[in-house]
């Protein structure tokens, strides 16, 4: 999560040392007075500042908090806005190229970097049956296998959609059509951006996923599945090589 300062001029010698507050586990251990930036659907951020003497913050604080989250939400909307229009590009050409895939190894060849890039994830795996294809900063294969496990436990599901899954960086769809199950679409982040436990005053669970992610995820799992189901109903290709 990037860390601001504002304004650095004004801040008394004395509290020199907040500067070096580089996390939010940092700023939950310090003594500093912190207030979450609520978004719509999770907490955008956090503000902090050193306790006053009065019982309520100041009345330039407040001010202060209210612009910082007026603010924030309109770098998050303009982000969303951003975020999606390079997913749906990259989910509309992989839609245009399913009839001419040859093997499961083809799409991730052809399309894990891409999705990589726009999802902003340092790797992506596509489960299928009992393989795995991999790219990027992902788990092995036995680390896969267990968390395939996981992942097909409906306890574990905290998404109204039963084929979203999440665990901390990670983002699990699961490949299905007409009730049958495929496999997964399985995208991981090693940089959360929010500790899930840092505000205990704030009892909301935190996605490291936009919404727009979810969804237009969520569409590529569907446009996968296709995929899968067009190679095992074609003769002579196999799914895997």
């Amino acid at each position: 999560m990037p860390v601001g300062y504002f304004p650095i001029e004004s801040i008394n010698k004395s509290d020199h040392w907040i500067l070096s507050i580089g996390s939010t586990q940092e700023l939950n251990s310090s003594s500093l007075t912190y207030h979450g930036l609520k978004g719509k659907q999770q907490i955008l951020g956090y503000i902090g500042y050193p306790s006053a003497t009065d019982a309520k913050p100041a009345r330039e604080i407040e001010a202060l908090i209210e612009i910082a989250i007026h603010q924030w939400r309109l770098l998050d909307a303009r982000r969303m806005a951003e975020q999606q229009a390079r997913l749906n590009v990259s989910r509309i050409r992989f839609s245009n190229d399913i009839q001419g895939f040859t093997h499961i190894e083809q799409i991730m060849e052809r399309y894990a970097q891409s999705w990589c890039d726009a999802f902003k994830a340092c790797g992506i795996s596509l489960v299928y049956q009992d393989h795995s294809f991999r790219f990027g900063n992902c788990p092995t294969e036995h680390e896969l296998s267990m968390l395939s496990a996981l992942l097909n436990d409906e306890s574990g599901q905290t998404h109204s959609d039963k084929r979203v899954r999440y665990d901390q960086g990670t983002l699990a769809i699961q490949l299905s059509e007409a009730g049958k199950h495929y496999g997964w679409l399985v995208l991981f982040r090693d940089n959360p951006l929010m500790a899930q436990t840092v505000d205990a005053k704030v009892h909301q669970w935190l996605s490291h996923w936009l919404t727009c992610e979810t969804d237009i995820a969520l569409t590529l799992a569907d446009d996968i599945a296709t995929a899968i189901i067009t190679l095992e109903d074609t003769p002579n290709k196999p799914v895997v090589l």
